[in-house]
Formats: C-alpha cells, structure tokens, sequence
C-alpha cells in the first residue's frame, strides 16, 4: 500500500504594495494657466471659429487691435522687466505698425488705458499673456500664409525676423517658474490677476477695431 505524501505548502501570497502617485508641484505657469483658461479661449473663438478662414481686412483689425493693447501694456511691463523687449530689438508694437503698413493701413491706432502694473508679479502676468501669444502666433502665421499667400514682410510680429520663438518661451517660462517657486501666495494672485486683466485688455481691443467675429 503506498503512503500519500502530504500536499506541499503554498507560500504566502505577499501583498503589491504601490507606492502613492506624487503629483507634481504646480508652477506659477501652471496657475496663470488655469486662471486664464476660460478667457482665453473664448478670445481664441471670438477672433477665429472653427472653419473661418483670414481676410487681409480681419488679419488688418487682428493688427490694429494688438497695437491698441500693445502700446501701453508693453511698455509698462518693460519698465519692470528689462529683458521683455531685448536691446537692438525692435519692440512689438513697432513691428505691428510695419505690418499695417505693409497693409496699406497707417492710421492712428488709439492706445489702451495705462494698465496697472505696480510690481514684478503683476508685469510676469501680464507677460505671460504676450509671450504666450507669441507662440501661439506661430499658428495663426501658418494659416495667413495658407490663406492669404502672405510675405513674411506682412508677418514681421508674428515672426519676428531673427527671433527664436520657441527657446524664448522656454527661457521666459524659466523665469517665470523661478520667480513663483520664491514667491508667495500674494505674488501668485498678483501675477494671476494681471494676466486675467491682460487678456481682458486685448479682448476689449479687439472688440474695438473690429476682430471679433
């Protein structure tokens, strides 16, 4: 007769232990983002719906409503931040004002109200919106040339000649994450609050030439 053996033991089964997902820290850059997200889109749709094509008239008061805003706010963040408009550059709105030209518009665009920028967070903000629209207006550059068959001498605040777009907002979002990871809650709600104001700034322009659609 032969003896059974005993069944082998099961090993213990040892739990998975997952570690806990860290979520990153968000940046000031994330903050402005989620600030602003609202405003800028519907700015985003208001300038061009989906499936609109550009006309030299709407890319005209696209110019003329950037100016408005560029004129007071530009300077004012420059005034705080000296390396928003790099010596030997031209300024923004200058090559705005080349491109109306270039146009066959060289009326006088009325400038904006002086808008309030009383410290470095508040001007961060506000540079936030306009280097951001920068290299948003790479796209926009694409779609005028696809539309319009545009020269790059009609383009040159969209692409401004020698001008690195890209490695300009990496180095600008550099900054501006530095500035925050030093700052504190004041500041974050500073530079928030002129961003938001910013883009209600340029909104209000736009609105005023005429670009809205």
């Amino acid at each position: 007769m032969c003896r059974r053996l005993p069944a082998p033991k099961r090993a213990a089964l040892t739990p998975t232990v997952t570690a806990p997902l860290i979520k990153p820290t968000p940046t000031l850059r994330d903050a402005l983002r989620a600030a602003t997200r609202s405003r800028h889109e519907a700015l985003d749709r208001a300038l061009m719906p989906p499936g609109a094509e550009w006309t030299r008239d709407h890319y005209r008061r696209f110019l003329r409503g950037t100016l408005a805003a560029l004129e007071t706010i530009e300077p004012a963040v420059a005034s705080i931040l000296p390396d928003f408009t790099p010596a030997g550059e031209p300024t923004r709105a200058v090559r705005v004002r080349q491109d109306l030209r270039a146009l066959g518009d060289g009326a006088v665009v009325a400038p904006l109200g002086v808008p309030d920028l009383p410290d470095q967070a508040a001007a961060l903000g506000a540079a936030y919106v306009i280097e951001g629209s920068m290299l948003g207006g790479q796209h926009v550059a694409h779609a005028l040339v696809r539309d319009l068959d545009l020269a790059d001498g009609h383009l040159t605040y969209l692409r401004p000649p020698g001008v690195a777009i890209g490695p300009r907002w990496k180095a600008f979002v550099a900054a501006l994450d530095a500035f925050g990871a030093a700052g504190g809650a004041a500041e974050w709600r500073a530079a928030e609050a002129a961003a938001d104001a910013t883009f209600a700034a340029f909104a209000e322009a736009f609105r005023r030439e005429g670009a809205m659609r």
